[in-house]
């Protein structure tokens, strides 16, 4: 079956999410063994279906921070994040 179903859309914007984390936390030198505090605006169903899987394959914390303000282009909308490294 090759249907595309709203689960797999979900799976994948939260893998683009993931995606740019990563590349985010890559470009500002953050070492993977860095746990950072990661908030996600505008793709809430996302994140209440994938809290889990973006906490681990960011290792992050999904709460509040002050980071710096960044886009990612999801399936059918952008949604924003920002992560700032805990000490």
């Amino acid at each position: 079956d090759t249907t595309i179903t709203e689960a797999l859309k979900l799976e994948g914007d939260a893998r683009d999410v993931i995606r740019a984390v990563q590349h985010a936390r890559k470009e500002q030198g953050l070492a993977p063994s860095d746990k950072i505090a990661l908030n996600i605006r505008g793709a809430d169903d996302v994140v209440s279906t994938f809290a889990a899987m973006i906490e681990k394959e960011t290792n992050g914390v999904l709460k509040e921070n002050d980071g710096t303000p960044m886009q990612v282009e999801l399936d059918d909308r952008n949604a924003e994040f920002r992560f700032a490294r805990l000490a």
